[in-house]
């Protein structure tokens, strides 16, 4: 029922998806930086501006899971590793979106500065 293609392909769309995501929190940094040089963002986006990075690492590392538990032929941890894998791609992405819009959102601070 496993087959080492498939768990292949699927591996490199997550790793690939993560690397994506690490991307483009750098350009949205850089973008910030250069419209905002005195800004400091939100506490969510400067988490992901400095970590995005442990998205590719955990990737590779449920991907060498998941194609070991290919290779020995265990069922029940390679699905939980697959769907595990899944779930945290869409939270890892979508927490990813949310955070590179909040800097963009305009604050006003005691003295009417924006950011």
């Amino acid at each position: 029922m496993i087959n080492l293609p498939k768990t292949l392909g699927y591996t490199a769309i997550q790793i690939s998806a993560a690397a994506l995501t690490w991307m483009w929190c750098a350009i949205v940094r850089y973008r910030f930086n250069t419209e905002h040089p005195t800004g400091v963002g939100s506490a969510m986006a400067n988490f992901f501006w400095e970590f995005a990075w442990l998205g590719v690492v955990l990737a590779a590392l449920l991907g060498g899971a998941l194609i070991l538990s290919d290779l020995k032929k265990w069922q029940r941890f390679y699905d939980w590793v697959f769907y595990f894998g899944i779930w945290l791609m869409v939270v890892w992405v979508g927490s990813a979106v949310c955070a590179m819009e909040t800097p963009f959102v305009g604050r006003l601070s005691l003295d009417g500065r924006h950011f």
